[in-house]
Order: structure tokens, then sequence, then C-alpha cells
């Protein structure tokens, strides 16, 4: 990666690690935001670029990254601290777990990529690949939020938007044990009872 590039990934991550620490809407129609601007930004870069596809052993350095990202998206979107706020909206915040986490991927793709080329593994890897798998692990974080926050709101998130409104759109006991489980973990006052 070039200096320039480097320094636009920490403004990045300054900025993505500042949005996560601060409490803000959950789930939503905006979810993927943060994840399209990663990736655009990811695209872009491979427009101006190019890149160099992975060869033999490479391959598994970016299956591995794109890997990497799920499992520390999912891992992100359980630790989340989501709750419903008085006024009813859902929010989020992150966790010093989940701004570790994030860090962690970004510096450890970073690594990989540094190992890679000082071996002479062509592993495809740029700032555009950095970009592109953080924009996965946003993407997966942000939709487990989102449905962990549609549960405690006592949605099912399966429910098509929309399908709340018919003559079945009454409690929904299969979702119970699971609400009462995450606003207990999520937020010990709201399972005092009322």
């Amino acid at each position: 990666m070039q200096p320039i590039e480097l320094i636009l990934l920490l403004v990045m991550v300054v900025y993505a690690v500042f949005r996560q620490t601060r409490a803000g809407v959950a789930g939503g129609p905006r979810r993927f935001r943060l994840a399209f601007i990663y990736a655009g930004l990811g695209l872009a870069s491979l427009l101006v670029g190019g890149w160099d596809p992975p060869e033999g052993i490479g391959w598994a350095f970016l299956i591995g990254g794109v890997v990497l990202s799920v499992v520390v998206g999912v891992l992100r979107g359980r630790h989340t601290r989501v709750w419903i706020a008085a006024d009813g909206t859902r929010m989020r915040r992150g966790t010093w777990l989940t701004v570790t986490l994030f860090v962690t991927v970004i510096a450890v793709k970073v690594a990989l990529g540094a190992i890679a080329g000082l071996a002479g593994i062509a592993d495809g890897a740029s700032f555009a690949e950095v970009l592109l798998i953080v924009a996965i692990m946003i993407a997966v974080q942000a939709e487990i939020v989102h449905r962990r926050a549609l549960v405690l709101a006592g949605r099912d998130p399966d429910r098509p938007v929309g399908a709340d409104r018919g003559p079945t759109a009454g409690p929904q006991p299969h979702l119970e044990a699971e609400r009462r489980e995450t606003r207990h973990r999520e937020d010990p006052e709201a399972s005092r009872p009322t």
C-alpha cells in the first residue's frame, strides 16, 4: 500500500470507530450505508489502480481474508449492544470488543499483505481489497444487529416489511424467549418486571 492509502485507511478507521462507539439507530433501510461507502471506495480504487489477481497460495490469503471478515462480522453483530429507547427507537452501540475486532481485522489484512509481499506471494492484496473486506464485515454486522433489534422490538426478522399489519400481527410467542434473553443480555434494566 502507498502512504496516501495508509493515511486514508487510518482516517476511515478512526471515523468508523467514532461511529461505533456512539449510540445510533439500529438497523433500518440505511443499515448498509457504511458498508456501501467502504465498498464504493474499494471498487473505485480497483478501477483506478487495477487488480493483480492472486496466484497459487495467494488465493488462500484472499479467501482467508473474506472468511475472517464474515466471522468477525458475525461476532461484532452478536456483541454490539442493542436496546429499545424510551421512545421505542431501536438503538445500537459498539463495545470495546467490537472496536477491537474491527481494528484487528484491518491489521491482520495489512499484515498478511505485507507477509505475502515479502514472501513473493501474489495474493491480490491491495488497498481496494482491504476496503472490500471491511465492507463485507460491516454489512454482516449491520444485518445481524438489525435482526437482533427487530427481535428485541417484538418483530419477527424473517417477516417481510409490512407483513405485521395483517390479522396475524399480534403477539409472537415463538420470539418471546429470545426477546427476554436479548433484553437481559443487552440491558439488564430492561428485563426487570414493570
